[in-house]
């Protein structure tokens, strides 16, 4: 590590909250490495910016649902997904559809950040559909990386509909 990197110490973090983490630094486009067991490594430019990802992820409450059902098995269906996933899911349709309707609304793209790294992470639930569960995450995914950016207010609002209308069925 160099005197200009700054390292988190995540060895604590289930895979959930590191793959939740991973795909937030990928949306906000801020590089970063795992060494050890589980040492992120991140420019010091990129600190302030790290350390608000990882609040949202430590304290949203959609992320502390799905890992503490990973973590303690509570609630959690046959295949290991815990109820978390629909709530986060829940919260993703809501949070396109306010973007739909206010694509600079930065309280429904925290919303969507905080519940969509959940999605993005969690395997489908009991009786949802692998395929439809994929094309939902790879959506939301497509959406963390648009906000993320300084993205056209056009594209937010449909890319937004989109999200909203896979989802739509499902909730």
């Amino acid at each position: 590590m160099s005197e200009r990197e700054v390292a988190y110490e995540l060895a604590d973090w289930t895979p959930t909250q590191r793959s939740a983490l991973t795909d937030l630094l990928d949306a906000a486009e801020i590089p970063y490495t795992w060494e050890g067991d589980g040492d992120l490594i991140v420019s010091e430019a990129d600190d302030d910016a790290v350390e608000a990802i990882l609040d949202e992820l430590e304290y949203g409450p959609a992320v502390e649902e799905l890992t503490a059902a990973d973590v303690a098995g509570a609630e959690a269906y046959d295949d290991g997904v815990s109820e978390g996933a629909y709530e986060a899911l829940g919260e993703v349709f809501v949070s396109s559809d306010l973007l739909m309707h206010n694509p600079e609304s930065g309280d429904a793209a925290a919303r969507l950040y905080r519940n969509g790294a959940a999605v993005v992470a969690a395997g489908p639930p009991f009786g949802f559909e692998a395929h439809a569960w994929r094309l939902i995450g790879a959506k939301t995914t497509t959406m963390l990386q648009l906000i993320g950016t300084e993205p056209d207010t056009e594209a937010v609002i449909a890319g937004a509909r989109e999200l909203r209308d896979l989802i739509r069925p499902h909730v």
